[in-house]
């Protein structure tokens, strides 16, 4: 595996850990009028559910951001990576 492939895999990384963007910014109310506001214990679950498995998704991102970076490296040399 070389330098394309450690690229490669930095943008799968950075894919997972936006996965869930959009719907926690939904689930936020960022853009939402006071009196829309999503309330009450399901929004709670659902918000906490989102954390939860934002982070999971970081975490994994993150092995995968090392997996990368060892490639990377292993491919660092004379002729590799091209």
């Amino acid at each position: 595996m070389g330098t394309t492939e450690a690229g490669q895999l930095r943008k799968l990384a950075e894919d997972v850990r936006s996965l869930l963007d959009q719907p926690v910014d939904i689930a936020s109310d960022k853009n939402a009028k006071p009196d829309e506001r999503w309330t009450g214990p399901n929004a709670h679950d659902v918000r906490g559910g989102l954390a939860m498995r934002s982070r999971r998704l970081g975490t994994f991102a993150a092995e995968i951001d090392k997996k990368a970076e060892k490639e990377r490296r292993s491919g660092d040399g004379p002729g590799k990576g091209q």
